[in-house]
């Protein structure tokens, strides 16, 4: 039955975060985190709660310091719902089509739709309504407006399209964007003149604060109270409504006066009465700002595995020591997150019922000391409370909080890991799609998801290049008597969300992102290092190959670099086999017949690798350029049922033996393909039949127990 509810629940979730609306939502809010960080950072430093410093503040050119700061984060937060009305709706047409004019065009419609709802041209019109006080509207908005806009554009008929002399296509496109772009705000207007002439409802967050103040009639001011309090704050903020005005009026009723009737019972000789303040919550339950975000920060930092997450959670970490959470409830993002709705609103219950019982049970001494919300945990506990007895109740409501929040990161994570292992998938067969159509993909320029995982990739691959991340694998080369000559060095990344990367998928992302050269050097240097290890286990006269794009071939400093890491490494060029693909032969150059010849008179080894008889590559044989060909695996894998495939293996160790040259067949799979080859002259092989790639280790060890079986089987004849 729980597994059931599990799976379920498990569809839901997947249901919403892979729609179209939810990567929007979170995509938008991502683009905001400059803003947020920085009118973060101009808070914090705003509102440090240290009395020197907001003297210097006051005093340091008559406050013009201070003034600029609030200047910064009221251009910051005074303006949020602005900001994220137009990154959601872009983000939105950003996913739904690639014409630019679309993506301009959305914004727009949805910034004229959100002045609508905001009253614009009434007397209800506030400019508040721009700031965190109209998130969930400009959430809304956004995203309704965006898809009607969308899906109105898309209708026959409405997209009028003007075709006349004199009209260019900006013009053109514009004029079709007039009437669906009127319909949409018809419809808002509407909507928003059933809401405030015949519904009488002013703005949302009014209707809340009114309904919240009846619901909180009679309760007094005991724990039920403050479990509601906190649940409702929490779930008006997770669902991007300013829970703190909405929950003005029941805390100014109900908790803001209570630390001075606690004062005043103290001056009058009597027992503080009221557990549940203001102050209260600031300290002992909003550590971190709202669900306890400080809990959620610590938990990230201890417990996620994706660097991408840490790096949220550590420039998080001093806005919420100050209490400040929008960069993190909106960045990581939090808000609209359904895995984070249950410890966002959970969390802060826990630990209000637990500080309850503290202060109730005299473990804790009551709050009888106002403390400015900004002030950093365990030094709020200190100073509230007059107890160290208030840091170390904090202290174990944070370790209880990030006890909440674990499995719900861990979930988070295993649900990324999922949608990134998809993503990386689509992004491989799209690369062989287009390889088939040669034609480049170019995925650093493509829209919506599949481009904002290309880009993710790219950082976190140029990542792995600087701390030396990536590992090569070994796959044997082996002679027809069993023997073991050499392995070819194939590139391994294992992503730290999406396991195994694809290495053409890499190739083409470091080409597109320009570092291409700096990958290939890596590769270089590891398998110079690998065919170190491999000659000190396995003696002098073992080989590796590696391939060499064609764009790091014509390089004029490859050579010399190529020399460089091979004398670092003491790596004998005789021992060193450059694999170059016959594409890399089609785009012939006379700096690429230079660079061959350079590497060649130097001692290194020429492999023709995926050799399909091209004209071109024929004739470099005939130049006898190269001492080995690979066979073209489609050759290799078709040849059992092919026998044009037999007849073109056969003519390619002809032409090896007159031209003397070696002929390696890959993919070399099944007993029958071996025997096969082996009938059509070809001696030296590469594939599963003999061994998956293997770290280098493992490779060298299985190479040593193969001699031993052949030594034996020489014994024994």
């Amino acid at each position: 039955m729980f597994h059931a509810a599990a799976k379920l629940f498990q569809r839901f979730l997947d249901t919403i975060e892979n729609s179209k609306v939810s990567r929007a939502i979170r995509k938008g809010l991502i683009t905001a985190i400059p803003v947020l960080m920085i009118g973060s950072i101009a808070l914090i430093l705003l509102s440090l709660p240290v009395d020197t410093y907001q003297a210097f503040l006051a005093a340091f050119g008559g406050g013009v310091l201070g003034r600029v700061l609030s200047l910064v984060h009221s251009a910051a937060f005074d303006f949020l719902a602005i900001v994220f009305l137009i990154t959601i709706s872009y983000s939105y047409a950003q996913l739904c089509s690639n014409k630019m004019s679309m993506r301009i065009g959305v914004p727009v419609v949805a910034l004229c739709c959100f002045m609508i709802m905001s009253g614009a041209g009434t007397e209800s019109f506030s400019l508040s309504n721009f700031g965190v006080n109209g998130l969930f509207i400009a959430i809304l908005t956004a995203v309704f407006s965006s898809v009607l806009f969308i899906k109105l554009s898309s209708v026959p008929g409405l997209a009028t399209q003007v075709y006349a002399d004199g009209t260019n296509h900006d013009f053109r496109t514009a004029f079709s964007m007039i009437l669906p772009g009127a319909l949409v705000l018809l419809i808002f207007a509407s909507v928003n003149y059933v809401l405030t002439d015949i519904l009488g409802a002013g703005n949302l967050p009014d209707l809340l604060a009114d309904a919240m103040i009846r619901l909180f009639m009679g309760l007094g001011k005991g724990l039920l109270s403050g479990i509601l309090f906190v649940f409702f704050l929490g779930t008006f903020w997770f669902f991007g409504i300013h829970g703190g005005n909405v929950m003005d009026n029941v805390s100014q009723q109900y908790f803001a006066g209570n630390v001075d009737i606690n004062t005043a019972n103290i001056a009058a000789g009597l027992p503080p009465t009221e557990i549940l303040s203001k102050t209260f919550f600031d300290v002992f339950v909003f550590m971190g700002g709202c669900g306890a975000i400080l809990c959620l920060v610590i938990a990230i930092i201890l417990f996620s595995r994706r660097r991408s997450v840490r790096d949220i959670a550590k420039m998080g970490v001093a806005p919420t020591i100050f209490n400040i959470n929008e960069f993190v409830i909106f960045g990581l993002p939090v808000v609209l997150n359904p895995v984070f709705f249950i410890p966002f609103v959970v969390t802060p219950i826990a630990i209000t019922v637990i500080s309850y019982l503290a202060v109730s049970l005299g473990i804790v001494p009551y709050v009888t000391q106002t403390v400015e919300w900004t002030t950093p945990a365990i030094l709020s506990g200190y100073v509230a409370t007059g107890s160290v007895a208030g840091s170390l109740l904090q202290i174990v409501n944070i370790a209880v909080g990030v006890l909440i929040y674990r499995p719900f990161i861990r979930l988070y994570e295993k649900k990324q890991v999922v949608n990134m292992k998809k993503d990386i998938l689509e992004l491989t067969e799209l690369l062989c799609e287009t390889e088939k159509g040669n034609k480049p993909p170019w995925f650093l320029n493509r829209s919506g998801h599949l481009g904002s995982v290309a880009k993710m990739l790219v950082t976190d691959l140029r990542h792995a290049i600087k701390t030396h991340q990536l590992t090569l694998y070994y796959q044997p080369q082996v002679k027809s008597t069993g023997e073991c000559f050499g392995a070819e060095a194939l590139l391994r990344w294992r992503h730290e969300i999406g396991g195994f990367i694809s290495p053409p998928l890499m190739i083409e992302l470091a080409r597109e992102a320009g570092f291409l050269g700096e990958l290939e050097w890596e590769i270089l240097d590891m398998a110079c290092a690998g065919l170190r290890g491999f000659c000190e286990r396995l003696g002098r006269d073992f080989g590796l190959s590696f391939n060499i794009t064609p764009d790091t071939l014509k390089d004029k400093d490859f050579f010399g670099q190529l020399q460089e890491i091979a004398r670092r490494n003491a790596a004998d060029p005789h021992n060193l086999w450059i694999e170059v693909t016959e594409q890399a032969v089609l785009s012939d150059t006379p700096e690429l017949a230079q660079t061959m010849d350079r590497l060649r008179r130097a001692g290194y080894r020429l492999s023709l690798d995926d050799f399909g008889m091209g004209h071109t590559s024929l004739l470099y044989l005939q130049n006898n350029q190269f001492d080995q060909v690979k066979l073209d695996g489609s050759i290799v894998r078709d040849m059992l049922q092919n026998k044009r495939s037999c007849d073109i293996i056969s003519s390619i160790v002809y032409l090896g033996k007159s031209l003397h040259f070696s002929v390696l067949a890959e993919y070399v799979e099944v007993p029958e393909q071996r025997e096969k080859l082996l009938e059509l002259g070809c001696n030296e092989f590469q594939g599963y039949l003999f061994s998956r790639p293997l770290p280098q280790d493992e490779l060298a060890g299985l190479v040593l127990k193969w001699r031993e079986r052949l030594q034996g089987n020489h014994k024994a004849d």
